[in-house]
Parts: C-alpha cells; sequence; structure tokens
C-alpha cells in the first residue's frame, strides 16, 4: 500500500511538470557551480603553487648577504588546499591562504580572493555548497509542498481517510514518493560529483571518507526539509498557504537564522580591530633589534657563561644571540595575543554550532567547512605551521651569525649553502580524526532535528482534516 501512494504521488509530480521544470533548473545551476568551481579553485591553487614556488627561487637566489638582512628578505607559504575546497570553498575568500615570513614579525595572511572580487561576489557567488545548502531544499519544497493541500483543495483528502486508509501509511507513501523524484535529478548529480573529486584526489581514503560523512549529512538535512514541508502541507488550508509556510520557513531557517546568528556571535565574542591588534602587539615588542634594559642583563648573562668580560672576547657573535632573544622575546608576544584572537574565533565558531538549535542549516555549514579543509580549524592549523616555519627560519639565520662571526668580525655573508639549507615549508592540516570528531555531534544534532521534524509530520498527519 505504501508502494502505491508513493507511485501515485511520484507520477502526479512527474505529470505537472515540476520534477522536468524545477529539476531542470536544479541540474543547471549545479553543473554551472561544479563547473566554474573546478575551474576558480583549480586556477587559485595553481597560482598558489607558482607564487611559492617563485617565492622559493628568489629566497635560494637571493646570493650573497648578512644572514640578517636575508631575515628580513623574508619568503612567502601557502596553506594546504584540498580538492574538496572547490565544493566549500567556506573562509578561503575572507581569510586567504599565504603569508609573508620576516624577522621580527608574525604577518597577517595575504591576497584574499574577495578583495580581487567585485561588490556583488561579496553577498555570496555561486558554488555547489550554495547550490546542496539553499537550492536543493527549496527544490525539495516545492515538490512536496502540494502533498496534502492539494488532495484538500481536490477533495480527494476525504476519500483516502474515507477508505480507512492509515495515516502514517500515506504520509510514508508521499515522502518516498517525493524522495523517489528527487533522487532522480539529485543522484546522478551527486555520483558525477564524487567520482570527479575521488579521481582528483590525491589522497583518496581520506576524500572517500569525508565524502562518507558529507553524503550522511546532506541525507539527514534533506529528511528534515522533507518531514517540515511535509508537515506544513498537512496543516495549512490550502495549496498557496502551504507554499507561502514552506517559503517562509526556507527563508528563515536559510537566511535570516545565519544572519542573526553570526551578527549575535561578534556581539558575544567580539574580535579586537586590526588597529587596535597590532597597537597592542607593537606596544609590548618594543625595539626588535634588542632594548638598553633586556640587552644589557642579556650581556651579563652571555659573559657569565662564557666567562669573560668583554663582548669582544666571546668565541662568538653577540649580535646574533641578542637578535634571537629579541625574537624568542616577540615569540611570547605573538603567541598571547594570536592565541587570545583564535580563541574568540574558536568561541564564535562554537556559537554557530550551537545555532544549528534553531536552523539545521548550520549544522550542515559547519560540517561541510570542516570536511572541506576552509574552516576556522584548518586555518589556525596553517598559521600554526607557518609561525614555526618562520621561528625556525629565524634561528638558523641567527645561529649562522652567531657561530660563523665574532664581533670583531664586520660584514659576515652567507650564501646559497645557507639558503637551500632550509627545508621546504609543510603546511599544518587539521587531521582526518579531528575533523570527524568535531562532526560526530552535529551529525546526531541533525539526526535529532530529523526526528524531531518527522515527529511533527507524524502529528500534523493525525490531526489533518479534509476540510
Amino acid at each position: 500500500m505504501i508502494a502505491a501512494v508513493a507511485w501515485k504521488e511520484a507520477r502526479e509530480l512527474m505529470r505537472d511538470g515540476r520534477v522536468r521544470v524545477i529539476g531542470g533548473a536544479v541540474v543547471v545551476l549545479a553543473v554551472a557551480a561544479l563547473i566554474i568551481g573546478v575551474d576558480k579553485q583549480a586556477a587559485f591553487a595553481r597560482e598558489l603553487r607558482e607564487a611559492e614556488e617563485r617565492s622559493r627561487l628568489q629566497w635560494e637566489s637571493q646570493g650573497e648577504r648578512n644572514p640578517h638582512t636575508a631575515a628580513h628578505f623574508g619568503l612567502y607559504v601557502n596553506a594546504a588546499y584540498d580538492i574538496l575546497a572547490f565544493v566549500d570553498p567556506g573562509l578561503i575568500p575572507y581569510l586567504g591562504r599565504s603569508v609573508w615570513l620576516e624577522a621580527h614579525s608574525q604577518n597577517p595572511m595575504k591576497y584574499r580572493p574577495i578583495e580581487d572580487a567585485p561588490s556583488l561576489a561579496r553577498f555570496g557567488e555561486l558554488s555547489l555548497t550554495l547550490v546542496l545548502q539553499q537550492v536543493v531544499p527549496l527544490f525539495l519544497i516545492l515538490l512536496g509542498y502540494t502533498a496534502f493541500a492539494s488532495e484538500r483543495d481536490r477533495g480527494t483528502l476525504r476519500s483516502l481517510l474515507a477508505a480507512n486508509l492509515p495515516r502514517r501509511v500515506l504520509l510514508l507513501g508521499k515522502a518516498l514518493g517525493i524522495a523517489g523524484c528527487s533522487c532522480m535529478v539529485l543522484a546522478p548529480l551527486a555520483a558525477i560529483a564524487a567520482v570527479a573529486i575521488l579521481l582528483g584526489s590525491t589522497d583518496r581514503a581520506d576524500t572517500g571518507a569525508r565524502l562518507g560523512v558529507l553524503a550522511v549529512t546532506y541525507t539527514l538535512y534533506y529528511g528534515t526539509v522533507l518531514a517540515v514541508t511535509l508537515a506544513v502541507s498537512a496543516v495549512s488550508r490550502n495549496t498557496r498557504s502551504a507554499l507561502v509556510g514552506g517559503l517562509a520557513i526556507w527563508v528563515t531557517t536559510t537566511f535570516l537564522v545565519p544572519k542573526v546568528a553570526a551578527d549575535l556571535a561578534d556581539r558575544l565574542h567580539p574580535p579586537p580591530s586590526a588597529a587596535s591588534f597590532w597597537a597592542s602587539v607593537d606596544a609590548e615588542l618594543g625595539d626588535a633589534h634588542g632594548n638598553s634594559t633586556r640587552t644589557k642583563a642579556l650581556e651579563q648573562k652571555v659573559l657569565a657563561q662564557y666567562d669573560v668580560r668583554r663582548l669582544d672576547d666571546l668565541p662568538v657573535n653577540f649580535d646574533g644571540i641578542a637578535l634571537q632573544d629579541g625574537e624568542e622575546h616577540a615569540n611570547e608576544v605573538f603567541d598571547a595575543h594570536y592565541g587570545a584572537l583564535f580563541d574568540t574565533y574558536d568561541a564564535q565558531s562554537r556559537w554557530l554550532r550551537l545555532s544549528m538549535i534553531a536552523a539545521p542549516i548550520m549544522g550542515v555549514r559547519a560540517i561541510s567547512m570542516a570536511l572541506a579543509g576552509t574552516d576556522i580549524a584548518q586555518h589556525r592549523a596553517f598559521v600554526l605551521s607557518a609561525e614555526e616555519y618562520r621561528r625556525q627560519t629565524q634561528r638558523l639565520l641567527n645561529g649562522y651569525l652567531t657561530q660563523r662571526s665574532t664581533p670583531g668580525q664586520s660584514g659576515v655573508r652567507a650564501g646559497s649553502e645557507l639558503w637551500r639549507s632550509l627545508a621546504r615549508f609543510q603546511p599544518g592540516v587539521v587531521p582526518l580524526s579531528d575533523t570527524i570528531e568535531t562532526a560526530v555531534p552535529l551529525v546526531l544534532g541533525l539526526a535529532a532535528w530529523l526526528a524531531a521534524a518527522s515527529a511533527f509530520a507524524v502529528l500534523a498527519v493525525r490531526r489533518v482534516s479534509p476540510l
């Protein structure tokens, strides 16, 4: 009996053309987003690789110079780029993927794509994530809003209920019919996208696991949307009110709740402005090349360590020791300020994840960005790895200056052998295990949403009136 109801629902949807028209629009948008996303993100990744190679070549071919001059010459490094980033760009356009490493300073990210985008792009650009998270739920609402309301308009709902058809059978049959029509459109797209992603991946096991979690996530999300749509259709007096109710819920949960949640996160956990952040950092840093109090104390410590009375009697160059001491002091300052900044961002992220209580899309967004490696956690992993690499570079250069020259030796210079001895940068990434650990509570939250929406639909159908 369930199969008969499902077949009837699917046949009616196919007959009135909604699946063809709306489904066709979804297919066009998804294919366009896939092509644009792959092309744009591949070009962006290629530009990053080429820029990093040029920076490395400039570093190795800078010629002979003082190691500290080379420290200020610096070089660029870039974040890791997962293939799933083209599915969900996440925070990449706003946070950037490159950083310049130099002496005395932990610089912010540079080259954010949003800076070069037209003003309209700031309101949201076409991406596969936009289609999956915003367009597909609208597609489900437009397919399902007539499920019960149209039966009531035609007067057939009275006949179905009079025939003693169990209401749970009616609900499940209609749900399966709508889901079947949706799968006719979505399943081929999902399969094509998954194959393309796996073929382009360098670690297919890791990517496959991430795609599996994404599949579960969107299945729960779409099931929730469908259940709510059927419930609204059941309690609405006609198709017009069912459509208005469904669209109102879509607008509220897709646009209004995320905007309000983001504003509240910024109010509850406000980050410092760029000006105040750097003013606080500069006030604590002082002179990066040494100040009188710190330098005098360090001189006495080093003289006592080598049991000499004058800096000229040291077997090493005190300038290198002083520079490294300044770096260590700066590192403490940067760790404190950047640590507090990222703690603020983490608090905002936790609030946004918690806001999925009001709208399931918030959980879907968090899972999607985490799996694509485009969330704040991945950004923090890159920043920490880049900063550690910068500190290794400074220790190498200051160590050379300390050990290869003495205070009486002026104009110490190093060449390509030292520059090439610097290991290549390996960007930090969030392990899959940590990503899954973050995603599990959110997936369970989506499961709870589906259970609640299903209960709402069952209750609505139980109370449905044929009039």
